[in-house]
C-alpha cells in the first residue's frame, strides 16, 4: 500500500527553485521595508504596525451652503451629489491635491467643478438636493466617541477653500 523506499532528499533542481523563491521573497520584503513602499503582499502593513494613542479622525469634507436664509452649511456626502465621485473617492483625490504647491488654485477648480455638476444635475432632476449658494472645503477633525454624539459637531473645522458662483452660466 505504501512505498517504503521513498528517497527523502529533494532533487537539486527542485532545491534550487525553492531556494530562489525564498531569496526572491526575502529580497522584495527587505526592499519594501527600507524604501517604505507598500506593494502587497510584500508590504509591512503599517496600518496594523503601530499603536493608536488618540482616537481621532481627520478628513477633507465638501460642504454646500444653502441658497436660502439662513445660509446653512450641509456636508455633501452622498454620491448623487458628488457624481462621478462618492465621498470616499472625492476625499482621497482632494487629499492628493493638497500635496501640490498650487493646492489653493487646484481646490478652487475642484470646488467650481463640484458646484457646476451639482447644480446642473439638480436642475435636470437627477437628484433632489437643495439649491446651493456656494461650496466650501473644510479639514474636519472628530474625536471618535462610541455613542457618536459628536457626529454633527466635529471638534475642529478649518476652511481650506470656497467657491461661490457669480456666473449665470454656473446656475444653468
Amino acid at each position: 500500500m505504501f512505498k517504503t523506499d521513498v528517497n527523502p532528499q529533494m532533487s537539486v533542481p527542485r532545491m534550487g527553485f525553492v531556494s530562489a523563491g525564498l531569496l526572491f521573497f526575502i529580497a522584495i520584503s527587505l526592499f519594501e521595508i527600507f524604501t517604505e513602499q507598500e506593494h502587497w503582499p510584500f508590504c509591512s502593513y503599517p496600518m496594523y504596525s503601530r499603536i493608536r494613542e488618540d482616537y481621532g479622525l481627520t478628513r477633507l469634507v465638501v460642504f454646500g451652503v444653502l441658497d436660502e436664509a439662513p445660509h446653512v452649511e450641509k456636508p455633501l456626502l452622498k454620491g448623487k451629489f458628488l457624481y462621478p465621485f462618492d465621498a470616499a473617492r472625492l476625499t482621497k483625490n482632494l487629499a492628493q491635491l493638497e500635496k501640490f504647491p498650487a493646492r489653493d488654485l487646484l481646490f478652487q477648480r475642484a470646488l467650481k467643478n463640484i458646484f457646476k455638476r451639482y447644480e446642473k444635475r439638480r436642475k435636470k432632476g437627477i437628484h433632489d438636493g437643495p439649491p446651493l449658494k456656494e461650496v466650501k472645503l473644510y479639514r474636519v477633525h472628530w474625536q471618535l466617541r462610541t455613542d457618536l454624539a459628536n457626529l454633527e459637531a466635529p471638534e475642529e473645522k478649518t476652511l481650506l477653500a470656497q467657491y461661490q458662483s457669480f456666473e449665470e452660466s454656473d446656475l444653468q
